[in-house]
């Protein structure tokens, strides 16, 4: 049970990250990154977590069947996030994904391959 609570904590601290991306501050990025740090020391799961977020944009982006959604209970935002970014710009959020999972395999901090992650989501917020 406990664990249970633990992934559900999770999961809406991984959610929030994602809604909230456009308005963090390095700093906060940073105390985010370390807070994770502790429960997944390479990121893995957060890295997967950003997969499947940015997969369900675009599959609402797409006009795609929705009830296909991992993040079903979060359609708003969902949407929302479709209407931000070009199909462009999640496949440059894919890609920087892979490549902060490929850094951190090769051995570059996690937290700073984390943190160029972020700054790369967190300019497709302000730009769109």
């Amino acid at each position: 049970m406990l664990e249970d609570e633990a992934k559900r904590i999770r999961y809406q601290k991984n959610v929030k990250i994602l809604k909230d991306i456009g308005n963090f501050t390095l700093e906060q990025m940073v105390k985010v990154l370390a807070e994770m740090k502790e429960e997944d020391p390479n990121f893995s799961e957060f890295l997967q977590f950003i997969r499947d977020w940015y997969r369900d944009v675009l599959i609402v982006l797409v006009g795609a069947d929705v009830r296909k959604l991992i993040f079903s209970t979060e359609m708003k935002t969902m949407k929302e996030k479709a209407e931000q970014y070009s199909l462009t710009k999640v496949n440059q959020i894919l890609e920087a994904v892979d490549l902060a999972q490929d850094r951190i395999q090769a051995n570059v901090k996690a937290e700073l391959a984390m943190q160029m992650l972020l700054m790369e989501m967190k300019v497709g917020e302000d730009n769109g």
